[in-house]
């Protein structure tokens, strides 16, 4: 199976990212960012994708990126995150 948004559509099956109530969910600076600060230099240096990571002031720390502090989002999801599957896991957020 293969979950790729520009060949396929799994998202017709799933809900919309816009169906989850966000006040449920961590935001990813209290979540991954906190838990995995790794990941987003890990995700830059593997891609070069700047639009998925932001600097954190003061540190420099390099993170993951997240559309409205909850999500992050692959590069083909960003123009429009509801044509595209959420995923949503516990504890760390990883």
């Amino acid at each position: 199976s293969n979950y790729d948004a520009r060949w396929f559509h799994p998202e017709k099956y799933t809900p919309n990212i816009s169906d989850v109530n966000l006040s449920r969910l961590q935001t990813c600076d209290e979540g991954v960012n906190s838990y995995y600060e790794y990941l987003g230099a890990e995700y830059l240096n593997r891609t070069g994708d700047w639009g998925g990571v932001k600097i954190e002031n003061g540190t420099g720390t390099v993170l993951l990126k997240c559309w409205q502090e909850k999500w992050w989002l692959s590069p083909v999801c960003r123009s429009n995150p509801d044509d595209c599957m959420p995923v949503i896991t516990g504890g760390t957020g990883y």
